[in-house]
């Protein structure tokens, strides 16, 4: 083989180590995203089946729309109350 082919292949193999390594580090990054978003969704879970006790109707008319309004949001993203978890992940009879 001649120099310069060697080179080109040098300067490919290293253009294909350093994407498989931004690929294996955006891996890991969503990995931790999605671990990140279950515990939140998990959070949020405990927190819409809440009893809140409140001052005036107006504080609990503002709690209940927020609590509604994070519900619609959860369902919309994929989540399922009956067992605390993403649909894809879920085993319930409730999944469709």
């Amino acid at each position: 083989m001649s120099a310069a082919l060697e080179r080109v292949i040098a300067e490919q193999q290293k253009e294909i180590d350093s994407l498989k390594f931004i690929i294996e580090s955006n891996r890991k990054i969503m990995i931790g995203n999605v671990k990140t978003e279950q515990e939140l969704y998990k959070l949020l879970d405990s927190i819409v089946d809440m009893r809140f006790k409140c001052a005036t109707r107006e504080e609990h008319d503002m709690v209940r729309k927020v609590i509604g309004e994070a519900r619609m949001y959860m369902l919309k993203k994929g989540w399922c109350f009956n067992c605390a978890a993403f649909q894809h992940d879920c085993e319930c009879q409730y999944n469709e």
